[in-house]
């Protein structure tokens, strides 16, 4: 049912807005597992058509090796007949295939009958025939077999033929991985993560914004919530007094290499000397933060 409001990746839409199908519960299920697989009770309602859930068990065997430990919830969605080529369309007597793009968006293709196009191509191509129809000079076979691939093309712009919104035909189960999320509203998300967690959260964003702050001894860095985090940090640099590090003048640029042990609580400039603490007192860092919002229904 999920699938039905967008919540899972790979939902079917119609316009980019709507709802593709709706679904509601015939009969409350329920879930029995014998090895690995797993057999329901009670109906399922796509579009008003119902189906029986016990006609559609789940089965984890081939899964369970590619699962890692957690919570799952498995959604029962609506599936459709979707060849994935034209030999096997045309089987089932069908005018399109469907593919998946690397977004996993479903991609449907609709296509002339081969026998038809073999046909045509056989003997000498659609351009070739029609001309020899327009002189006088098409046989018989030829006019109908123009006719016949006219009306094929137009039926690919009819939208009783193309276009239609595919039915369900039955019902397919999307298995998703379930953890905590805290989606509550932060003036910097970023408080409390690890230095590995930024640094992946740094990796997939295009721009963070950072904010130039001045501390006595970045004693933020060594007992406040981001202590020892220096991947929250863009830059940072020591002053001798705390009008120097306002005015920003005298500055030393300290390292941030954490992985090679680097602190703020016994900093090295960039060449890696370790700067005495006698030569400075502040600290002004410019500090990666991110702000989130999230309405209160949604959090």
């Amino acid at each position: 049912m999920l699938n039905s409001h967008q919540i899972l990746a790979g939902a079917r839409t119609k316009g980019g807005i709507q709802t593709y199908v709706n679904a509601e519960y015939t009969t409350a299920p329920t879930v029995s597992l014998t090895g690995s697989t797993f057999t329901f009770t009670g109906g399922i309602e796509f579009d008003g058509e119902s189906y029986n859930l016990a006609s559609y068990p789940f089965v984890a065997t081939t899964l369970t090796s590619l699962l890692v430990d957690g919570s799952y919830t498995l959604s029962a969605v609506p599936s459709y007949t979707e060849p994935v080529d034209r030999v096997a369309a045309e089987a089932l007597g069908l005018n399109y295939y469907v593919d998946r793009n690397g977004m996993g968006d479903s991609l449907v293709h609709y296509f002339l009958p081969s026998a038809l196009e073999s046909s045509v191509a056989a003997a000498g191509g659609y351009d070739n025939l029609y001309k020899a129809m327009a002189m006088g000079a098409a046989t018989p076979a030829q006019i109908q077999l123009v006719n016949n691939y006219s009306d094929a093309v137009e039926k690919l712009s009819d939208p009783r033929y193309v276009g239609k919104l595919f039915d369900p035909t039955g019902v397919a189960y999307v298995l998703t991985r379930t953890y905590a999320q805290d989606n509550s509203s932060k003036t910097d998300a970023l408080v409390g993560m690890t230095n590995q967690q930024i640094e992946l959260f740094k990796a997939t964003q295009g721009y963070i914004a950072a904010e130039r702050k001045v501390l006595p001894k970045a004693n933020v860095y060594i007992t406040g919530n981001n202590a020892g985090v220096l991947a929250k940090i863009k830059r940072a640099f020591a002053y001798a007094s705390l009008n120097d590090a306002n005015a920003d003048v005298n500055a030393i640029e300290i390292s941030l290499d954490y992985q090679n042990g680097d602190t703020l609580s016994a900093p090295k400039d960039l060449d890696g000397t370790v700067i005495a603490a006698g030569d400075y007192s502040h600290v002004a860092v410019f500090e990666y933060y991110q702000p989130t919002y999230m309405s209160r229904g949604h959090e």
